[in-house]
């Protein structure tokens, strides 16, 4: 049985591991975080899936995600937010 999109009338809903919906759930994650208080750009949210997501294997942890954005050198990031422990 095909389940329906509650948005869109007559359209089947999408699978919950389809490509393009996991896309739009990474997007939808990346939109919520702040970095010395100001949102990520569309740029760097999309830099980020194409460098980061689409190039790591296995679950992209809070670690591996710090360590990427202060790779980047895009933010001068500081704080006792950013302790990451080996």
């Amino acid at each position: 049985m095909i389940s329906h999109c509650t948005y869109l009338i007559n359209e089947p809903a999408l699978p919950n591991n389809s490509i393009l919906y996991c896309s739009y759930k990474v997007m939808n994650e990346l939109k919520q975080i702040k970095i010395n208080g100001e949102i990520l750009s569309n740029d760097l949210q999309k830099k980020i899936i194409k460098e980061l997501f689409q190039t790591t294997h296995g679950t992209i942890t809070d670690k591996i995600f710090k360590q990427y954005l202060l790779s980047t050198k895009e933010f001068d990031m500081y704080g006792t937010d950013l302790n990451i422990k080996d």
